[in-house]
């Protein structure tokens, strides 16, 4: 039992009722505090210290912890796999340094490389110095936290599920074995100008971007070609159709009407004695009846 305890206990009897539940209320909170703070592991509190200024530190490192601390199945497997992404994110750029500024030329005979103007280089450079040096300057220099909080309020720091000291040490190994990986499958042979015709069934899924197109495709894209040319059928056959079928009706039914009015009385003295029979004929069969 705590010192705030026992002088909880030896006055109690001295205390208005409401004064003694404050006082209960304030000591439990203040234990589970420090319970809490004792239970931290040493390895969070070195982990949230970020001393980097790459700006991917800032970026992907806070994303997977985010994603980590989903905990379950889910965090499990969302960091897993954005785990795996960095791997082959350094994978195929290590790749891509190797195959173009090492090994042998890969270019025809005639064709000199040469860098782009400076309205493409110029941009590259800003975009480059910010890769390397805004993140630390939006969070450690100038924290954009500070700037938002007015909005969003201060910012508290999530309870991690792995330590983000953990998670930085774990990307740095997984990260090193992509380039290794790289180096291995493209720094220490030749690559070939033409890309070979006979390969795995995964090198042939590779190209063609893990088939991602081919389900887009089949799921998305050509049911939605499909359902747009239904409701232009049914737009045209069925919307249109009724207004066009109903205005057709209508403009031909005038014009066929149209017709009876000659403009000749001799027609119209004819049309009133038919109408004149007709009524006649009709009076004499309900008289009979």
């Amino acid at each position: 039992m705590s010192r705030r305890t026992t002088a909880h206990t030896s006055n109690e009897q001295s205390l208005p009722t409401e004064v003694l539940e404050q006082v209960a209320d304030a000591t439990a909170e203040i234990d589970a505090a420090e319970t809490h703070a004792a239970a931290v592991p040493a390895a969070e509190t070195v982990g949230s210290h970020r001393a980097t200024i790459l700006s991917g530190y800032w970026t992907k490192d806070a994303i997977i912890e985010a994603a980590f601390d989903r905990g379950g199945t889910s965090g499990w497997l969302l960091g897993g796999v954005a785990v795996l992404g960095a791997g082959l994110t350094a994978f195929y750029m290590t790749r891509l340094v190797l195959m173009t500024f090492f090994g042998r030329a890969r270019w025809e005979d005639g064709v000199h490389p040469h860098e782009s103007p400076p309205v493409m280089t110029a941009p590259m450079v800003v975009l480059a110095i910010g890769s390397v040096a805004a993140g630390f300057l939006i969070v450690e220099a100038f924290p954009l936290t500070e700037w938002l909080e007015p909005v969003f309020g201060e910012p508290e720091e999530a309870a991690h599920v792995v330590a983000p000291l953990t998670v930085s040490i774990g990307l740095t190994v997984v990260m090193l074995l992509g380039v290794a990986a790289a180096w291995l499958f493209v720094g220490r042979r030749e690559v070939p100008t033409t890309a070979p015709a006979r390969v795995s069934p995964v090198v042939v899924a590779a190209r063609r971007a893990l088939y991602a197109d081919t389900v887009n495709e089949s799921l998305f894209m050509r049911p939605g070609m499909w359902l747009t040319r239904a409701l232009v059928w049914l737009d045209n056959r069925g919307v249109d159709g009724v207004v066009n079928g109903t205005a057709a009706a209508l403009g031909g039914s005038s014009s066929r009407l149209g017709r009876a009015q000659t403009g000749f009385v001799r027609s119209y003295a004819l049309g009133m004695l038919g109408g004149a029979v007709l009524i006649a004929g009709a009076l004499l069969a309900v008289t009979t009846a």
